[in-house]
């Protein structure tokens, strides 16, 4: 079957598929639990924003730090859906019979990857909040290098990766 030209494969998930999936679920829920684990010693007023030295240029209420395990959970949810239509993305070459598997197998495991980093990024990025707020020191000014390089290292990872495949 074919749709614009492409042909429409069923991709079985990878077993490193399914653990990065297991692993993100897990991750958002250690997220939700660590919160829920330090509610009450918050403070009223927490960071809400570091700049790139790593330190506090915003506050806000306690509540300001729930928006990071949902986004991360509307990320998960909104990927496990685009996973099952590899066939409708943007591809940097042309999609035949011959690649199609394999570009559809790789943007499938991109997005688990994706997945996980975001997950682990904003468990930490909850972490560094809730520190700072309770008056400890933070992760400190190494999370934004890390948190660009491992998000645009996998991008430009398994870009190259799916040019290589064409």
């Amino acid at each position: 079957m074919y749709d614009k030209d492409r042909p429409i494969l069923s991709i079985p998930t990878s077993p490193t598929e399914r653990v990065l999936n297991v692993l993100s679920s897990m991750i958002l829920f250690v997220t939700y639990a660590y919160i829920i684990f330090m509610w009450g010693e918050l403070p009223d007023k927490i960071p809400t924003h570091f700049n790139g030295a790593g330190e506090v240029d915003g506050w806000g209420s306690k509540w300001s730090v729930l928006p990071l395990p949902i986004i991360g959970t509307i990320i998960f949810m909104v990927f496990i859906p685009l996973r099952k239509y590899p066939h409708r993305y943007n591809y940097p070459v042309e999609v035949t019979l011959e690649n199609a598997e394999r570009l559809y197998s790789t943007s499938k495991m991109v997005l688990s990857v994706l997945t996980t980093i975001i997950s682990v990024l904003f468990l930490l990025i909850s972490y560094e909040i809730i520190q700072v707020a309770l008056g400890y020191k933070g992760i400190g000014n190494w999370l934004l290098p890390v948190t660009l390089l491992s998000i645009f290292g996998t991008v430009f990872f398994f870009l190259f990766r799916t040019i290589k495949l064409k």
